[in-house]
């Protein structure tokens, strides 16, 4: 799994859309990279995350992040859950799971990456973010400035008079 400040594999993989999504796109692009990896079977949690992500997909947008929903199951089963799901997001198909292996994700995965490719959170099954923890995620990996040696903006703390 990957470890803090160490930057994600590279991959291609062909999308849903006809596309080719690259992670190392995103990196030249400047831009956060939420990986959602699905597991082979989807859970109601897993169904409601993509609901919700889909419905603050503009707010990821926003926190200049994209989503990228990787699945490693066979193409037409990945449409049907596309359509199923009405998702917004962009769906990969990793149908040899060779993406989902390098990332050591086999019963899924949400990888929020900085717009460098290190990953800011990562949650792991049992444990999954609401889609406002990514787009949190996604927000607070903005704000840092690893270019001016902040990677973390200290949190404010209301100061009041007495």
């Amino acid at each position: 799994m990957l470890q803090s400040e160490q930057v994600a594999p590279d991959f291609c993989l062909p999308t849903l859309d006809g596309r080719v999504a690259c992670r190392s796109d995103y990196r030249r692009q400047h831009r956060n990279l939420a990986l959602l990896f699905l597991p082979a079977v989807l859970d109601h949690d897993w169904r409601n995350l993509l609901r919700d992500l889909s419905v603050s997909y503009a707010a990821l947008q926003d926190a200049n992040a994209d989503a990228l929903v990787i699945v490693n199951i066979p193409v037409p089963d990945a449409v049907a859950l596309a359509e199923e799901l009405e998702l917004p997001l962009p769906v990969a198909v990793d149908e040899r799971g060779d993406v989902t292996r390098e990332y050591d994700v086999p019963d899924g995965a949400v990888i929020v990456l900085d717009r460098y490719g290190a990953p800011e959170e990562v949650w792991r099954p049992p444990t999954l973010p609401r889609a406002h923890d990514i787009v949190a995620a996604a927000q607070r990996s903005e704000m840092a400035c690893p270019e001016c040696s902040v990677t973390h903006w200290p949190v404010e703390t209301a100061v009041h008079a007495g």
